[in-house]
């Protein structure tokens, strides 16, 4: 299990709640004295996710049952690989019990929350007054486009390339066994935002709460969040209701494809529906100019107002030189 989750989490140490249960589940079903990976059944994985989807966590007990199908996998995969883990390779595993569990009812019921425009320009006034690393981490989370926070809690200061403006996330969504380098471009605001992040910087860690010292997690930046939601609804700011950071990432894209931004601009910048052949094996051109277009949009709407987006007449922008003054 362990192995699979520094795969999943790129080598970082952030905790992973379904992964941790999946680890608990393995232990219960084997029972006292035996191998969990070899001698736990369908039915008794069965019991265990069962129990988190009566206890109403349905996302939660369909993590689990993907983790345990996957750790099984690994381990099966393990005996047939030099490569493989020691630890994992001498738990002879040779089937997988959790292949035959079925999906998790009502778990993946596609959410639709996106914030309107006036709800967005609210947002990003109330998290721009916020002093702090709380306001500056909630900052350049928006002002990047909304990036996965595990892959933001990953980077470090060797992720920063200063020529490029840009920070390296490696993405390891979905069933790719090796991560994919994205590229996501640093706008000044998102530039000075880092800066405020850790002004007196311990550690390298550039998505942090802690000068650096450890990267944040989903739930630090969920609990910066939640003042500042609850600040919006007591003012009337969300006719819509609350939202979450997940949503923010929905709103972005949202946003940007209202303001005519490409949907192959839009995915490239959030690293996502890359799958097909021509992505994987063909387009190997980086989007770094459209996807650093699609922010300054998106800066330009939060500041501003809304502004056309030249995505339909483009002209690669000239490259301008990067300075720290």
């Amino acid at each position: 299990m362990s192995d699979l989750a520094r795969k999943r989490s790129g080598g970082g140490r952030i905790r992973v709640p379904a992964l941790e249960g999946a680890k608990i589940s393995a232990r219960k079903a084997s029972g006292p004295g035996t191998s969990g990976a070899t001698s736990g059944t369908g039915d008794d994985l069965l019991e265990v996710v069962a129990r988190v989807a009566d206890a109403d966590k349905l996302r939660e007990a369909a993590k689990l049952r993907t983790y345990l199908q996957a750790a099984y996998n690994a381990g099966i995969r393990a005996r047939q690989s030099a490569g493989s883990s020691p630890a994992l390779r001498s738990l002879k595993v040779t089937t997988n019990p959790a292949r035959d569990l079925l999906t998790v009812a009502g778990s993946s019921q596609p959410k639709d929350r996106a914030l309107s425009e006036a709800e967005l320009r609210c947002y990003w006034k109330r998290i721009a007054a916020l002093p702090d690393h709380d306001g500056a981490a909630l900052r350049f989370h928006l002002l990047t486009g909304g990036q996965r926070m595990e892959q933001l809690g990953h980077a470090t200061t060797s992720d920063l390339d200063h020529d490029a403006r840009a920070v390296r996330l490696w993405d390891t969504k979905g069933r790719r066994t090796t991560p994919r380098k994205h590229m996501a471009p640093l706008i000044p605001a998102a530039l000075e935002a880092l800066r405020d992040m850790a002004p007196n910087r311990v550690g390298e860690y550039l998505f942090t709460v802690t000068a650096g010292a450890s990267g944040a997690d989903p739930g630090t930046l969920r609990k910066r969040l939640l003042p500042v939601v609850s600040a919006m609804q007591a003012a009337g700011e969300l006719p819509d209701g609350p939202f979450t950071v997940g949503d923010l990432r929905r709103t972005v894209e949202t946003r940007l494809a209202a303001l005519g931004v490409s949907l192959e601009v839009r995915g490239q910048l959030q690293s996502h529906g890359l799958g097909g052949v021509q992505a994987r094996h063909y387009d190997r051109h980086d989007y770094l100019n459209e996807k650093r277009e699609a922010l300054e949009i998106l800066y330009h709407l939060l500041v501003a107002g809304p502004k056309p987006s030249s995505a339909k007449k483009r002209r690669r922008p000239a490259r301008e030189e990067f300075t720290t003054d």
